[in-house]
């Protein structure tokens, strides 16, 4: 093979949920037939479960995307070349219900807002309900 390389080892459970801590960016995999479309979320842990943020200004072209898929792909990772990982979490999104959504909302970083008026932002929280999980990591 030519160029560098790290070799990378699969993951346990527990370092998989020690890897994806309480709260974090992920990156959020949709598609609508053959057109794919990625983006950053906030996600957040409770009871377990992993928690993702998205917004909708009106125009939301994730949540188009979001209708069409019949699978997401959540991927978490941290690139850094001697401690690096990545967490692969494939599944469909649970839109949380409004009292659930109130005990999670505290758990997130700030949200970014680029150039949406707040008072016109529908924030909505989903549950990532997963059918597959798996993590790698560089090798040790």
């Amino acid at each position: 093979m030519n160029g560098p390389f790290t070799y990378t080892a699969g993951m346990d459970e527990a370092e998989v949920e020690a890897a994806l801590g309480d709260a974090g960016t992920a990156v959020l995999a949709l598609a609508d037939g053959d057109r794919a479309y990625a983006v950053p979320v906030s996600y957040a842990r409770a009871d377990g479960d992993l928690v993702v943020r998205l917004t909708d200004d009106g125009d939301a072209t994730k949540l188009a995307f979001l209708d069409a898929t019949e699978e997401v792909v959540v991927l978490v990772y941290d690139d850094d070349p001697k401690e690096g990982w990545s967490v692969q979490i494939r599944g469909r999104l649970v839109r949380l219900e409004e009292s659930a959504a109130r005990r999670v909302r505290d758990r997130f970083d700030p949200f970014r807002v680029f150039d949406e008026d707040l008072v016109d932002l529908d924030v909505r929280l989903y549950r990532v309900d997963p059918t597959a999980r798996a993590g790698r990591r560089v090798a040790r």
